[in-house]
């Protein structure tokens, strides 16, 4: 802890466990004068003590005052010598605004010489045009971090993608493989707002203009890195940025549980096989799945049964050529039946079952429906079983565009009933 003797005998002051300079108590016990030479040196004899006691028992009954042992608030200043620009970019003094202010009219502004894990994070900010900006924070460099970012619109206090959580892992963004991290809020399209991010490992939570409950919480941070630095997107005008290191609220630092954990029908764990080449015409066929068995891994899907090749793979092709990956499982039957599956995939999907094609399609983003966005309602086909051990292969296109970004590249599979039937555990 870098919090200094006085910065900690407040934080107690703060938390009703010591009274101020008139005088100090422990709980229970009356104040005692400041002016006596005995009180002096129970005074500085409490201080000494205070450096070692969020190590100790004492300590850890404190931490149920939630940010008793957090570093103090950083007040980040505006000006050319805190941050690096990558892009166009302004600063200037405004009364009201002892910090500064900061136009990032393109691209990003670095933070500089801070590291961020966890704590609290605070700023306003005023969009200045149609875009997506935001913060990154935890960004260990361009291809990986956490970002937060708005869509403003007179629309967002109804919109539900108005905000948005994503991260960016091997350079990806996969926006489409996260529908559940957004929301409709009161931001301004062209005035000023107030954003807090509560950030503990591995949850956050977002709180809009100074609102008592959270606009968004993400139970599951997906990025890559648990520390690095801050960096603001434009296009947008920022001010009054605060950071709090360590002072996250009470909120938990383990993930949520995963709300699908229970869901038997999903399939969670597969072989993948390594990417490559394909071209976007015609559908794959089975013949072209590698059989050498050195190509071929384990993968275990993420919550929500999210079997992630983005998170694995990037973009292994960049964005001029289509990537091929195949998935394959067993499913165990007792008997010949037949089972309804619901199929979630991006972009592209061709599903064989014991060497028979039983479904092939494409996934397209289209504003304002489930399509294109990862969802168990992209497709669906029925999955005819026999006695013993069935094969499903999958063939999974990331892109379907020449020269553009996907945002995502996996795979939910779901029986709709698996009585009767055994996952692959492995």
């Amino acid at each position: 802890m870098r919090t200094s003797l006085v910065e900690a005998r407040q934080r107690f002051v703060e938390a009703g466990l010591i009274v101020g300079d008139a005088g100090m108590r422990w709980p229970g016990v009356g104040a005692v004068s400041a002016s006596s030479e005995r009180s002096s040196m129970q005074r500085n004899n409490f201080l000494r003590f205070l450096s070692f006691a969020c190590f100790g028992l004492i300590g850890s009954l404190l931490l149920s005052h939630p940010g008793a042992c957090a570093e103090a608030p950083i007040q980040v200043a505006m000006n050319p010598a805190s941050w690096q620009a990558d892009g166009k970019t302004g600063f200037e003094q405004r009364e009201g605004l002892p910090n500064g202010l900061l136009n990032v009219q393109e691209g990003t502004a670095l933070l500089q010489n801070l590291e961020f894990r966890d704590g609290t994070i605070e700023f306003d900010i005023r969009p200045l045009d149609d875009g997506m900006p935001g913060i990154q924070f935890r960004r260990r460099n361009a291809d990986s971090m956490e970002i937060l970012y708005l869509r403003p619109s007179p629309e967002c206090p109804v919109a539900q993608d108005c905000i948005q959580y994503v991260p960016r892992v091997h350079g990806v963004m996969p926006w489409e493989m996260y529908p559940q991290y957004q929301t409709a809020a009161p931001v301004s399209e062209r005035g000023w707002s107030h954003l807090k991010l509560v950030i503990s490992t591995h949850r956050m939570k977002l709180f809009v203009n100074h609102a008592v409950m959270p606009a968004m919480t993400v139970g599951q941070l997906a990025g890559e890195s648990l520390e690095g630095s801050l960096a603001l997107v434009g296009p947008a005008a920022f001010a009054n940025l605060t950071v709090s290191p360590g002072a996250t609220e009470g909120l938990p630092p383990d993930a949520a549980p995963d709300p699908e954990a229970g869901d038997r029908g999903l399939v969670r764990h597969w072989q993948v096989s390594l990417p490559s080449s394909r071209a976007l015409d015609g559908v794959p066929a089975l013949s072209q799945m590698p059989g050498d068995t050195s190509s071929w891994r384990p993968i275990t899907a993420e919550a929500y049964g999210l079997v992630n090749l983005s998170r694995l793979y990037g973009s292994p092709t960049g964005r001029s050529t289509g990537a091929l990956a195949w998935l394959k499982t067993d499913i165990r039957s007792d008997r010949v039946q037949t089972r309804k599956v619901s199929l979630g995939f991006l972009h592209e999907a061709t599903v064989f079952v014991n060497g028979r094609l039983m479904f092939s399609g494409q996934n397209i983003y289209q504003p304002g429906t489930p399509v294109g966005r990862l969802s168990l309602r992209n497709g669906s086909f029925d999955l005819p079983l026999q006695p013993g051990v069935n094969q499903v292969a999958v063939a999974l296109n990331n892109i379907l565009i020449p020269g553009h970004a996907h945002y995502g590249w996996g795979l939910q599979f779901r029986l709709d009933d698996p009585s009767g039937l055994r996952m692959a555990s492995r």
